[in-house]
């Protein structure tokens, strides 16, 4: 980590927690950052997990880490960029617009499940309006309290916990879905979704999976939103991809499935030394491709075509040029099909800086 000598200079606190402050401040070049300080040495390992696992963790919807380092009082701190938009939780847009918003989120959810991370503390708060793209789009804000899958975490709001964690079970990816229903049911709804909002009545409610239904607050919402929430919140909820449970409700909305993060299928087995057709060689990378819901991806023919114009012939390039795609997110899935996020002549030409960089 770099020295405290680099620590940003403090403007004011803008936000404060049980484990730490956080304060506008100006970074390297006077550009504008939140400083995120830990409140006492007992925090410093949650600002220190979360700089490790920031670098873990490349994705859109997560707000990048710039800096970080410990205090003249020895405390960890870190720096990202300060977003002026608003949290999620005083964001009411139209449905459609929430749902293309959450999607990355959802992604992101199901990428960090996929390394072996649950976040342990979704809440709607620690997602804040990124506008600095040309649509709305959240980002998340906090791997505050970032645990090991079937690690029992510490954090968590008691409004977006499940009963598992309630109870005190080890973290589970349903536990995530779970909070990022919640946090879906009050940006569609205004409000949360327990009969109960407070102390132990609140918990009894999340317990019982006692929840007002979404039609009862806006009649103008499908009764099918009601069910999709419904088993969610129920005990024995089994939802473990927060992107495929989203999809459930874009289709209400009659909105496409979101694109997907891809992973790689773990295997040892190398490309064959030449493929015969083009179709073989189709095959072959789909069988490499998979998505954290389980959905059979392949390539799509712009993909199938570009690769192998770039492992030039030889197909042990294959592997490591697929590594590279999935690694940097330049590969995607949507609706079963692997597809490039950006045209193949940039593809081709970021592959060819890579090999020669």
């Amino acid at each position: 980590m770099p020295s405290s000598s680099e620590f940003p200079e403090l403007i004011r606190v803008i936000a404060e927690g049980a484990s730490s402050v956080v304060h506008e401040g100006r970074g390297d070049k006077g550009l504008p950052v939140a400083v995120k300080i830990a409140r006492s040495a007992e925090f410093d390992v949650s600002i220190l997990s979360e700089i490790q696992a920031a670098k873990d963790l490349k994705h859109e919807a997560l707000l990048e880490i710039l800096d970080g380092g410990r205090t003249n009082e020895g405390r960890c701190w870190l720096s990202m960029p300060l977003l002026t938009g608003q949290t999620l939780a005083g964001w009411y847009p139209p449905i459609p617009d929430l749902l293309n918003a959450l999607a990355p989120v959802a992604d992101l959810l199901d990428f960090m499940h996929e390394c072996g991370w649950g976040h342990a503390d979704l809440k709607s708060e620690n997602l804040l309006l990124d506008t600095r793209s040309s649509e709305p789009r959240l980002v998340l804000s906090d791997l505050g309290f970032i645990s090991p899958l079937g690690q029992i975490a510490k954090g968590g709001s008691p409004a977006f916990l499940s009963r598992h964690r309630l109870d005190g079970g080890g973290l589970r990816p349903q536990d995530d879905v779970h909070a990022f229903g919640v946090l879906a049911f009050e940006g569609i709804c205004g409000r949360l979704p327990w009969t109960e909002t407070s102390g132990d009545l609140l918990l009894r409610s999340i317990r019982s999976g006692s929840t007002v239904a979404p039609s009862n607050i806006r009649p103008d919402l499908p009764s099918a939103l009601d069910r999709l929430f419904a088993r969610l919140f129920s005990s024995g909820s089994s939802e473990g991809s927060a992107m495929g449970w989203l999809d459930s409700i874009r289709t209400l909305f009659g909105l496409e499935l979101s694109p997907r993060s891809l992973f790689l299928e773990e295997t040892k087995q190398e490309p064959p030394r030449s493929f015969r057709n083009r179709d073989e060689l189709r095959k072959w990378i789909g069988s490499r491709l998979r998505c954290a819901n389980p959905m059979d991806v392949t390539p799509n023919h712009e993909v199938t075509r570009t690769l192998e114009d770039l492992m030039g012939g030889d197909p042990e390039h294959l592997s490591a040029l697929l590594a590279w795609l999935v690694k940097e997110r330049l590969l995607i899935a949507k609706s079963g099909l692997a597809l490039f996020d950006r045209p193949a002549l940039a593809i081709r030409s970021l592959w060819k800086e890579n090999r020669h960089g």
